[in-house]
């Protein structure tokens, strides 16, 4: 009988019932209402600065949990260190509750790097894509697959380092002419 491995970096995530225990701090709240205010303008592009250590990731995976993966959107998230991806996946998997998630009872994410999965391995029904931007530059035509011309959310972790590394600059190029749109943008300092 074959041994059966599961991949840790491709998971899928029930949202728990009820309602988070963990709450945002007031400065947060005021991040999240700003987005929502953008969000209804339709395409926007932003930046969530918060000082270190205020939040930024928590605050982003709130509210894109409740405004990308609730309602079925997809999500690009860019980081330049394998941490910061598993960060990422990690506040999205915790912060998954049935009150901020009413219509999906499920969803999925993976995780790309060069210690994580590959891109080879992305699925058109991965919701989440956390990915290196290395590991992105070697298979854009996966990425595309994965773009399937829908509306995505972009997100370039510590986006400070995208003005210093014109790879990240290439793959948001590439993943907003692939997507037919230019999506919603938030990257964060």
């Amino acid at each position: 009988m074959p041994i059966m491995v599961e991949n840790i970096n491709a998971q899928t995530i029930t949202p728990a019932n009820g309602r988070n225990p963990r709450q945002l701090y007031e400065h947060q709240e005021e991040a999240v209402k700003k987005l929502d205010a953008m969000d209804k303008k339709g395409e926007f592009r932003t930046l969530l600065v918060l000082p270190t250590g205020g939040g930024k990731t928590l605050t982003a995976a709130h509210w894109l949990l409740r405004n990308a993966v609730d309602k079925g959107k997809k999500i690009l998230w860019i980081a330049h260190r394998h941490l910061l991806l598993e960060q990422a996946a990690e506040a999205f998997a915790r912060n998954a509750y049935t009150d901020n998630m009413v219509n999906r009872t499920v969803f999925s994410y993976r995780i790309v790097s060069g210690m994580h999965d590959k891109l080879i391995h992305i699925k058109e029904t991965d919701n989440i894509i956390f990915a290196g931007k290395d590991s992105l530059i070697r298979s854009l035509d996966k990425l595309d697959k994965w773009l399937n011309g829908e509306e995505i959310y972009l997100v370039v972790d510590e986006a400070h380092h995208a003005v210093e590394n014109h790879s990240v600059c290439c793959i948001s190029y590439k993943v907003h002419e692939a997507s037919g749109t230019y999506g919603n943008a938030i990257p964060y300092l």
